[in-house]
């Protein structure tokens, strides 16, 4: 059986938006990518954008119809979107996990993510996500605001570490206050099987459960439960 021939999409001003075909509005329908529009395209954000087009779903033309690589596409967003990489990485390992993974504006988080199996409008989120990278500092006073932001929405924070390279390990403690505003993790600690805070998504990327541990350590460290693999 042949593959599907990529859906065709227009990326112009500042949007991407594909072709009206049943093809397109599946990707909506089935996966809940991007935006059905009232003529029967789907704008897709620029994070949907760029994982469709890697996974060989999506082709990207400008307004004179000429091919935009994944490459030059990247390069673009890079400029147009704040810590754009750093996102998508997060993003991406969420997507591919079987997660359906959108923007969470009204929230006051990046991202908002779907347990498996749930599409938006069915049900609530399960979780909200903050991408950072590794060389990023996130003082206690922004810690607490996004864990705030979570309590309220009744969803459990996480927290997407990137590393370029390595896998980021530190012997610290817990969770340490150790300036004005500023604390460490003990990620060797924050692994343990028996109560996880990480999770491994793949070499140097993970997701961090930052709500749940700290209210489990309330309750005595009783441990938590993992995200699904």
């Amino acid at each position: 059986m042949a593959d599907k021939e990529p859906v065709k999409a227009l990326y112009a001003d500042n949007r991407v938006v594909t072709e009206n075909s049943n093809e397109a509005r599946d990707l909506f329908n089935q996966s809940r990518y991007g935006i059905l529009l009232s003529d029967g395209r789907v704008q897709l954000s620029f994070l949907e954008a760029l994982y469709l087009a890697e996974k060989g779903k999506l082709a990207l033309t400008d307004s004179k119809n000429k091919k935009i690589d994944t490459e030059k596409f990247i390069k673009q967003s890079k400029k147009k979107e704040r810590r754009f990489w750093t996102r998508y990485h997060v993003f991406k390992d969420i997507r591919t996990r079987g997660y359906i993974i959108k923007t969470a504006l009204k929230f006051g988080a990046d991202f908002r993510v779907y347990d498996r199996g749930v599409k938006p409008g069915e049900d609530h989120a399960k979780w909200v996500v903050y991408p950072v990278h590794e060389t990023e500092t996130l003082t206690w006073h922004e810690f607490a605001a996004k864990n705030r932001v979570a309590h309220s929405t009744k969803k459990r924070l996480l927290i997407g570490v990137v590393d370029d390279d390595t896998p980021v390990i530190l012997d610290l403690e817990s969770i340490r206050v150790v300036g004005e505003g500023k604390f460490e993790l003990d990620l060797v600690k924050l692994f343990n099987k028996k109560m996880p805070l990480i999770y491994k998504l793949e070499e140097g990327k993970y997701i961090i459960d930052l709500a749940s541990t700290l209210h489990r350590n309330a309750k005595g460290l009783k441990g938590i439960d993992s995200v699904d693999e």
